[in-house]
């Protein structure tokens, strides 16, 4: 993903890169060490070596295009350079933010048409942070019939009483009880070191076995306890 995100930034201009292994940084891009005190420490390393506008993207972002980022970066510059506002930022914070009256929401796809293109694909499909969402149990009989194959009921917060509803719903809708520690760095009261969370092995091994069937382990790397 990071490739792709860099692939696509390069062409509209200077591309940064703030990370403790330079060798992961693509070419063309240029390695900024990572100050190692969580993203903001990181954001500012990176912006410490630009002169002029920023567009700070996330190296997850998904389907990234020249085009999109240009779109992204001209809406605040173009909003500053006609006065209405003094910083990109402000743009961002008064007009085109998610709650903002400029915002247009783009094209998504919905829930199921998700899960069955990662299944044409030969992937498995699994539900992140259930909790969160209204209609649980409609949305998860929706997505079974998709092909769903699991969803997180292990997570950083969650108490023994909310893994124990999220595994019985798992269980009800025959989806694997999964989970993930969610580690972004931030080094908040709730951050979890990866892998620190009473994740059992068993539905990892099924997950596994079940990717081993569609051969999606020849398109990734895992790692096995003790291998």
């Amino acid at each position: 993903m990071l490739g792709d995100v860099v692939a696509a930034a390069l062409a509209v201009g200077r591309v940064l890169v703030v990370t403790d292994d330079a060798s992961v940084v693509p070419p063309g891009a240029e390695a900024v060490p990572d100050p190692g005190d969580g993203l903001g420490a990181a954001v500012a390393a990176g912006l410490s070596r630009v002169d002029g506008p920023a567009l700070v993207l996330n190296a997850d972002l998904p389907c990234a295009t020249p085009d999109a980022i240009r779109r992204l970066g001209s809406a605040g510059l173009a909003l500053v350079e006609a006065g209405h506002v003094s910083t990109v930022n402000e743009a961002f914070d008064l007009y085109i933010s998610r709650n903002g009256p400029a915002y247009v929401e783009r094209e998504k796809m919905t829930p199921p048409e998700v899960v069955q293109m990662l299944l044409a694909v030969g992937g498995l499909a699994t539900l992140a942070h259930p909790r969160d969402l209204g209609h649980l149990e409609e949305l998860l009989a929706e997505l079974k019939e998709a092909g769903l194959t699991g969803m997180e009921v292990y997570y950083q917060d969650y108490g023994p009483e909310e893994v124990e509803r999220l595994r019985r719903l798992a269980e009800k809708f025959g989806l694997l009880p999964l989970g993930g520690s969610d580690f972004h760095g931030l080094g908040g009261p709730q951050q979890r070191e990866p892998g620190d969370i009473p994740l059992p092995w068993e539905p990892v091994q099924r997950l596994l076995d079940l990717a081993q069937e569609r051969d999606a382990l020849k398109r990734t790397q895992y790692a096995r306890p003790g291998r």
